[in-house]
């Protein structure tokens, strides 16, 4: 479903989210990447382990490096977390096979980013020495 920005043209959620979160500096942006790399990595490693689909909202970690940055909380909807206020937490309520899939694409597609970045920012040689 698309909705309209105020610019006019129509975006999905996915395309928002992917623009919110390119806001973040370089830097801020690896770190928001790796760390929902990790927690996606989690998940797949034990689906069935409800510990690893539920985050605290209020937690230094969850506050600062996802809530916090530009698009974070937007990312974690986007991969079904739901925030319930009177827990303190985001979570997700299940893992079916089919979101497994989605989340090992997601994934793949994050550690790809990441290692273009690594590669885009690291130093030549010349610059080394």
């Amino acid at each position: 479903m698309a909705t309209f920005d105020s610019d006019g043209p129509a975006w999905t959620a996915t395309e928002r989210t992917r623009r919110t979160v390119a806001l973040n500096p370089p830097e801020a942006l690896t770190d928001l990447l790796q760390l929902v790399a990790s927690i996606l990595t989690k998940i797949i490693d034990n689906p069935g382990e409800d510990k690893y689909r539920s985050l605290k909202q209020s937690g230094r970690v969850c506050q600062q490096r996802l809530l916090g940055r530009p698009g974070g909380r937007e990312l974690l909807a986007s991969l079904g977390f739901k925030s319930d206020e009177r827990a303190d937490a985001i979570a997700l309520s299940s893992v079916d096979a089919a979101q497994l899939r989605s989340y090992e694409m997601a994934r793949r597609l994050i550690d790809h980013h990441l290692a273009s970045c690594l590669l885009y920012t690291s130093p030549s040689p010349r610059d080394r020495g």
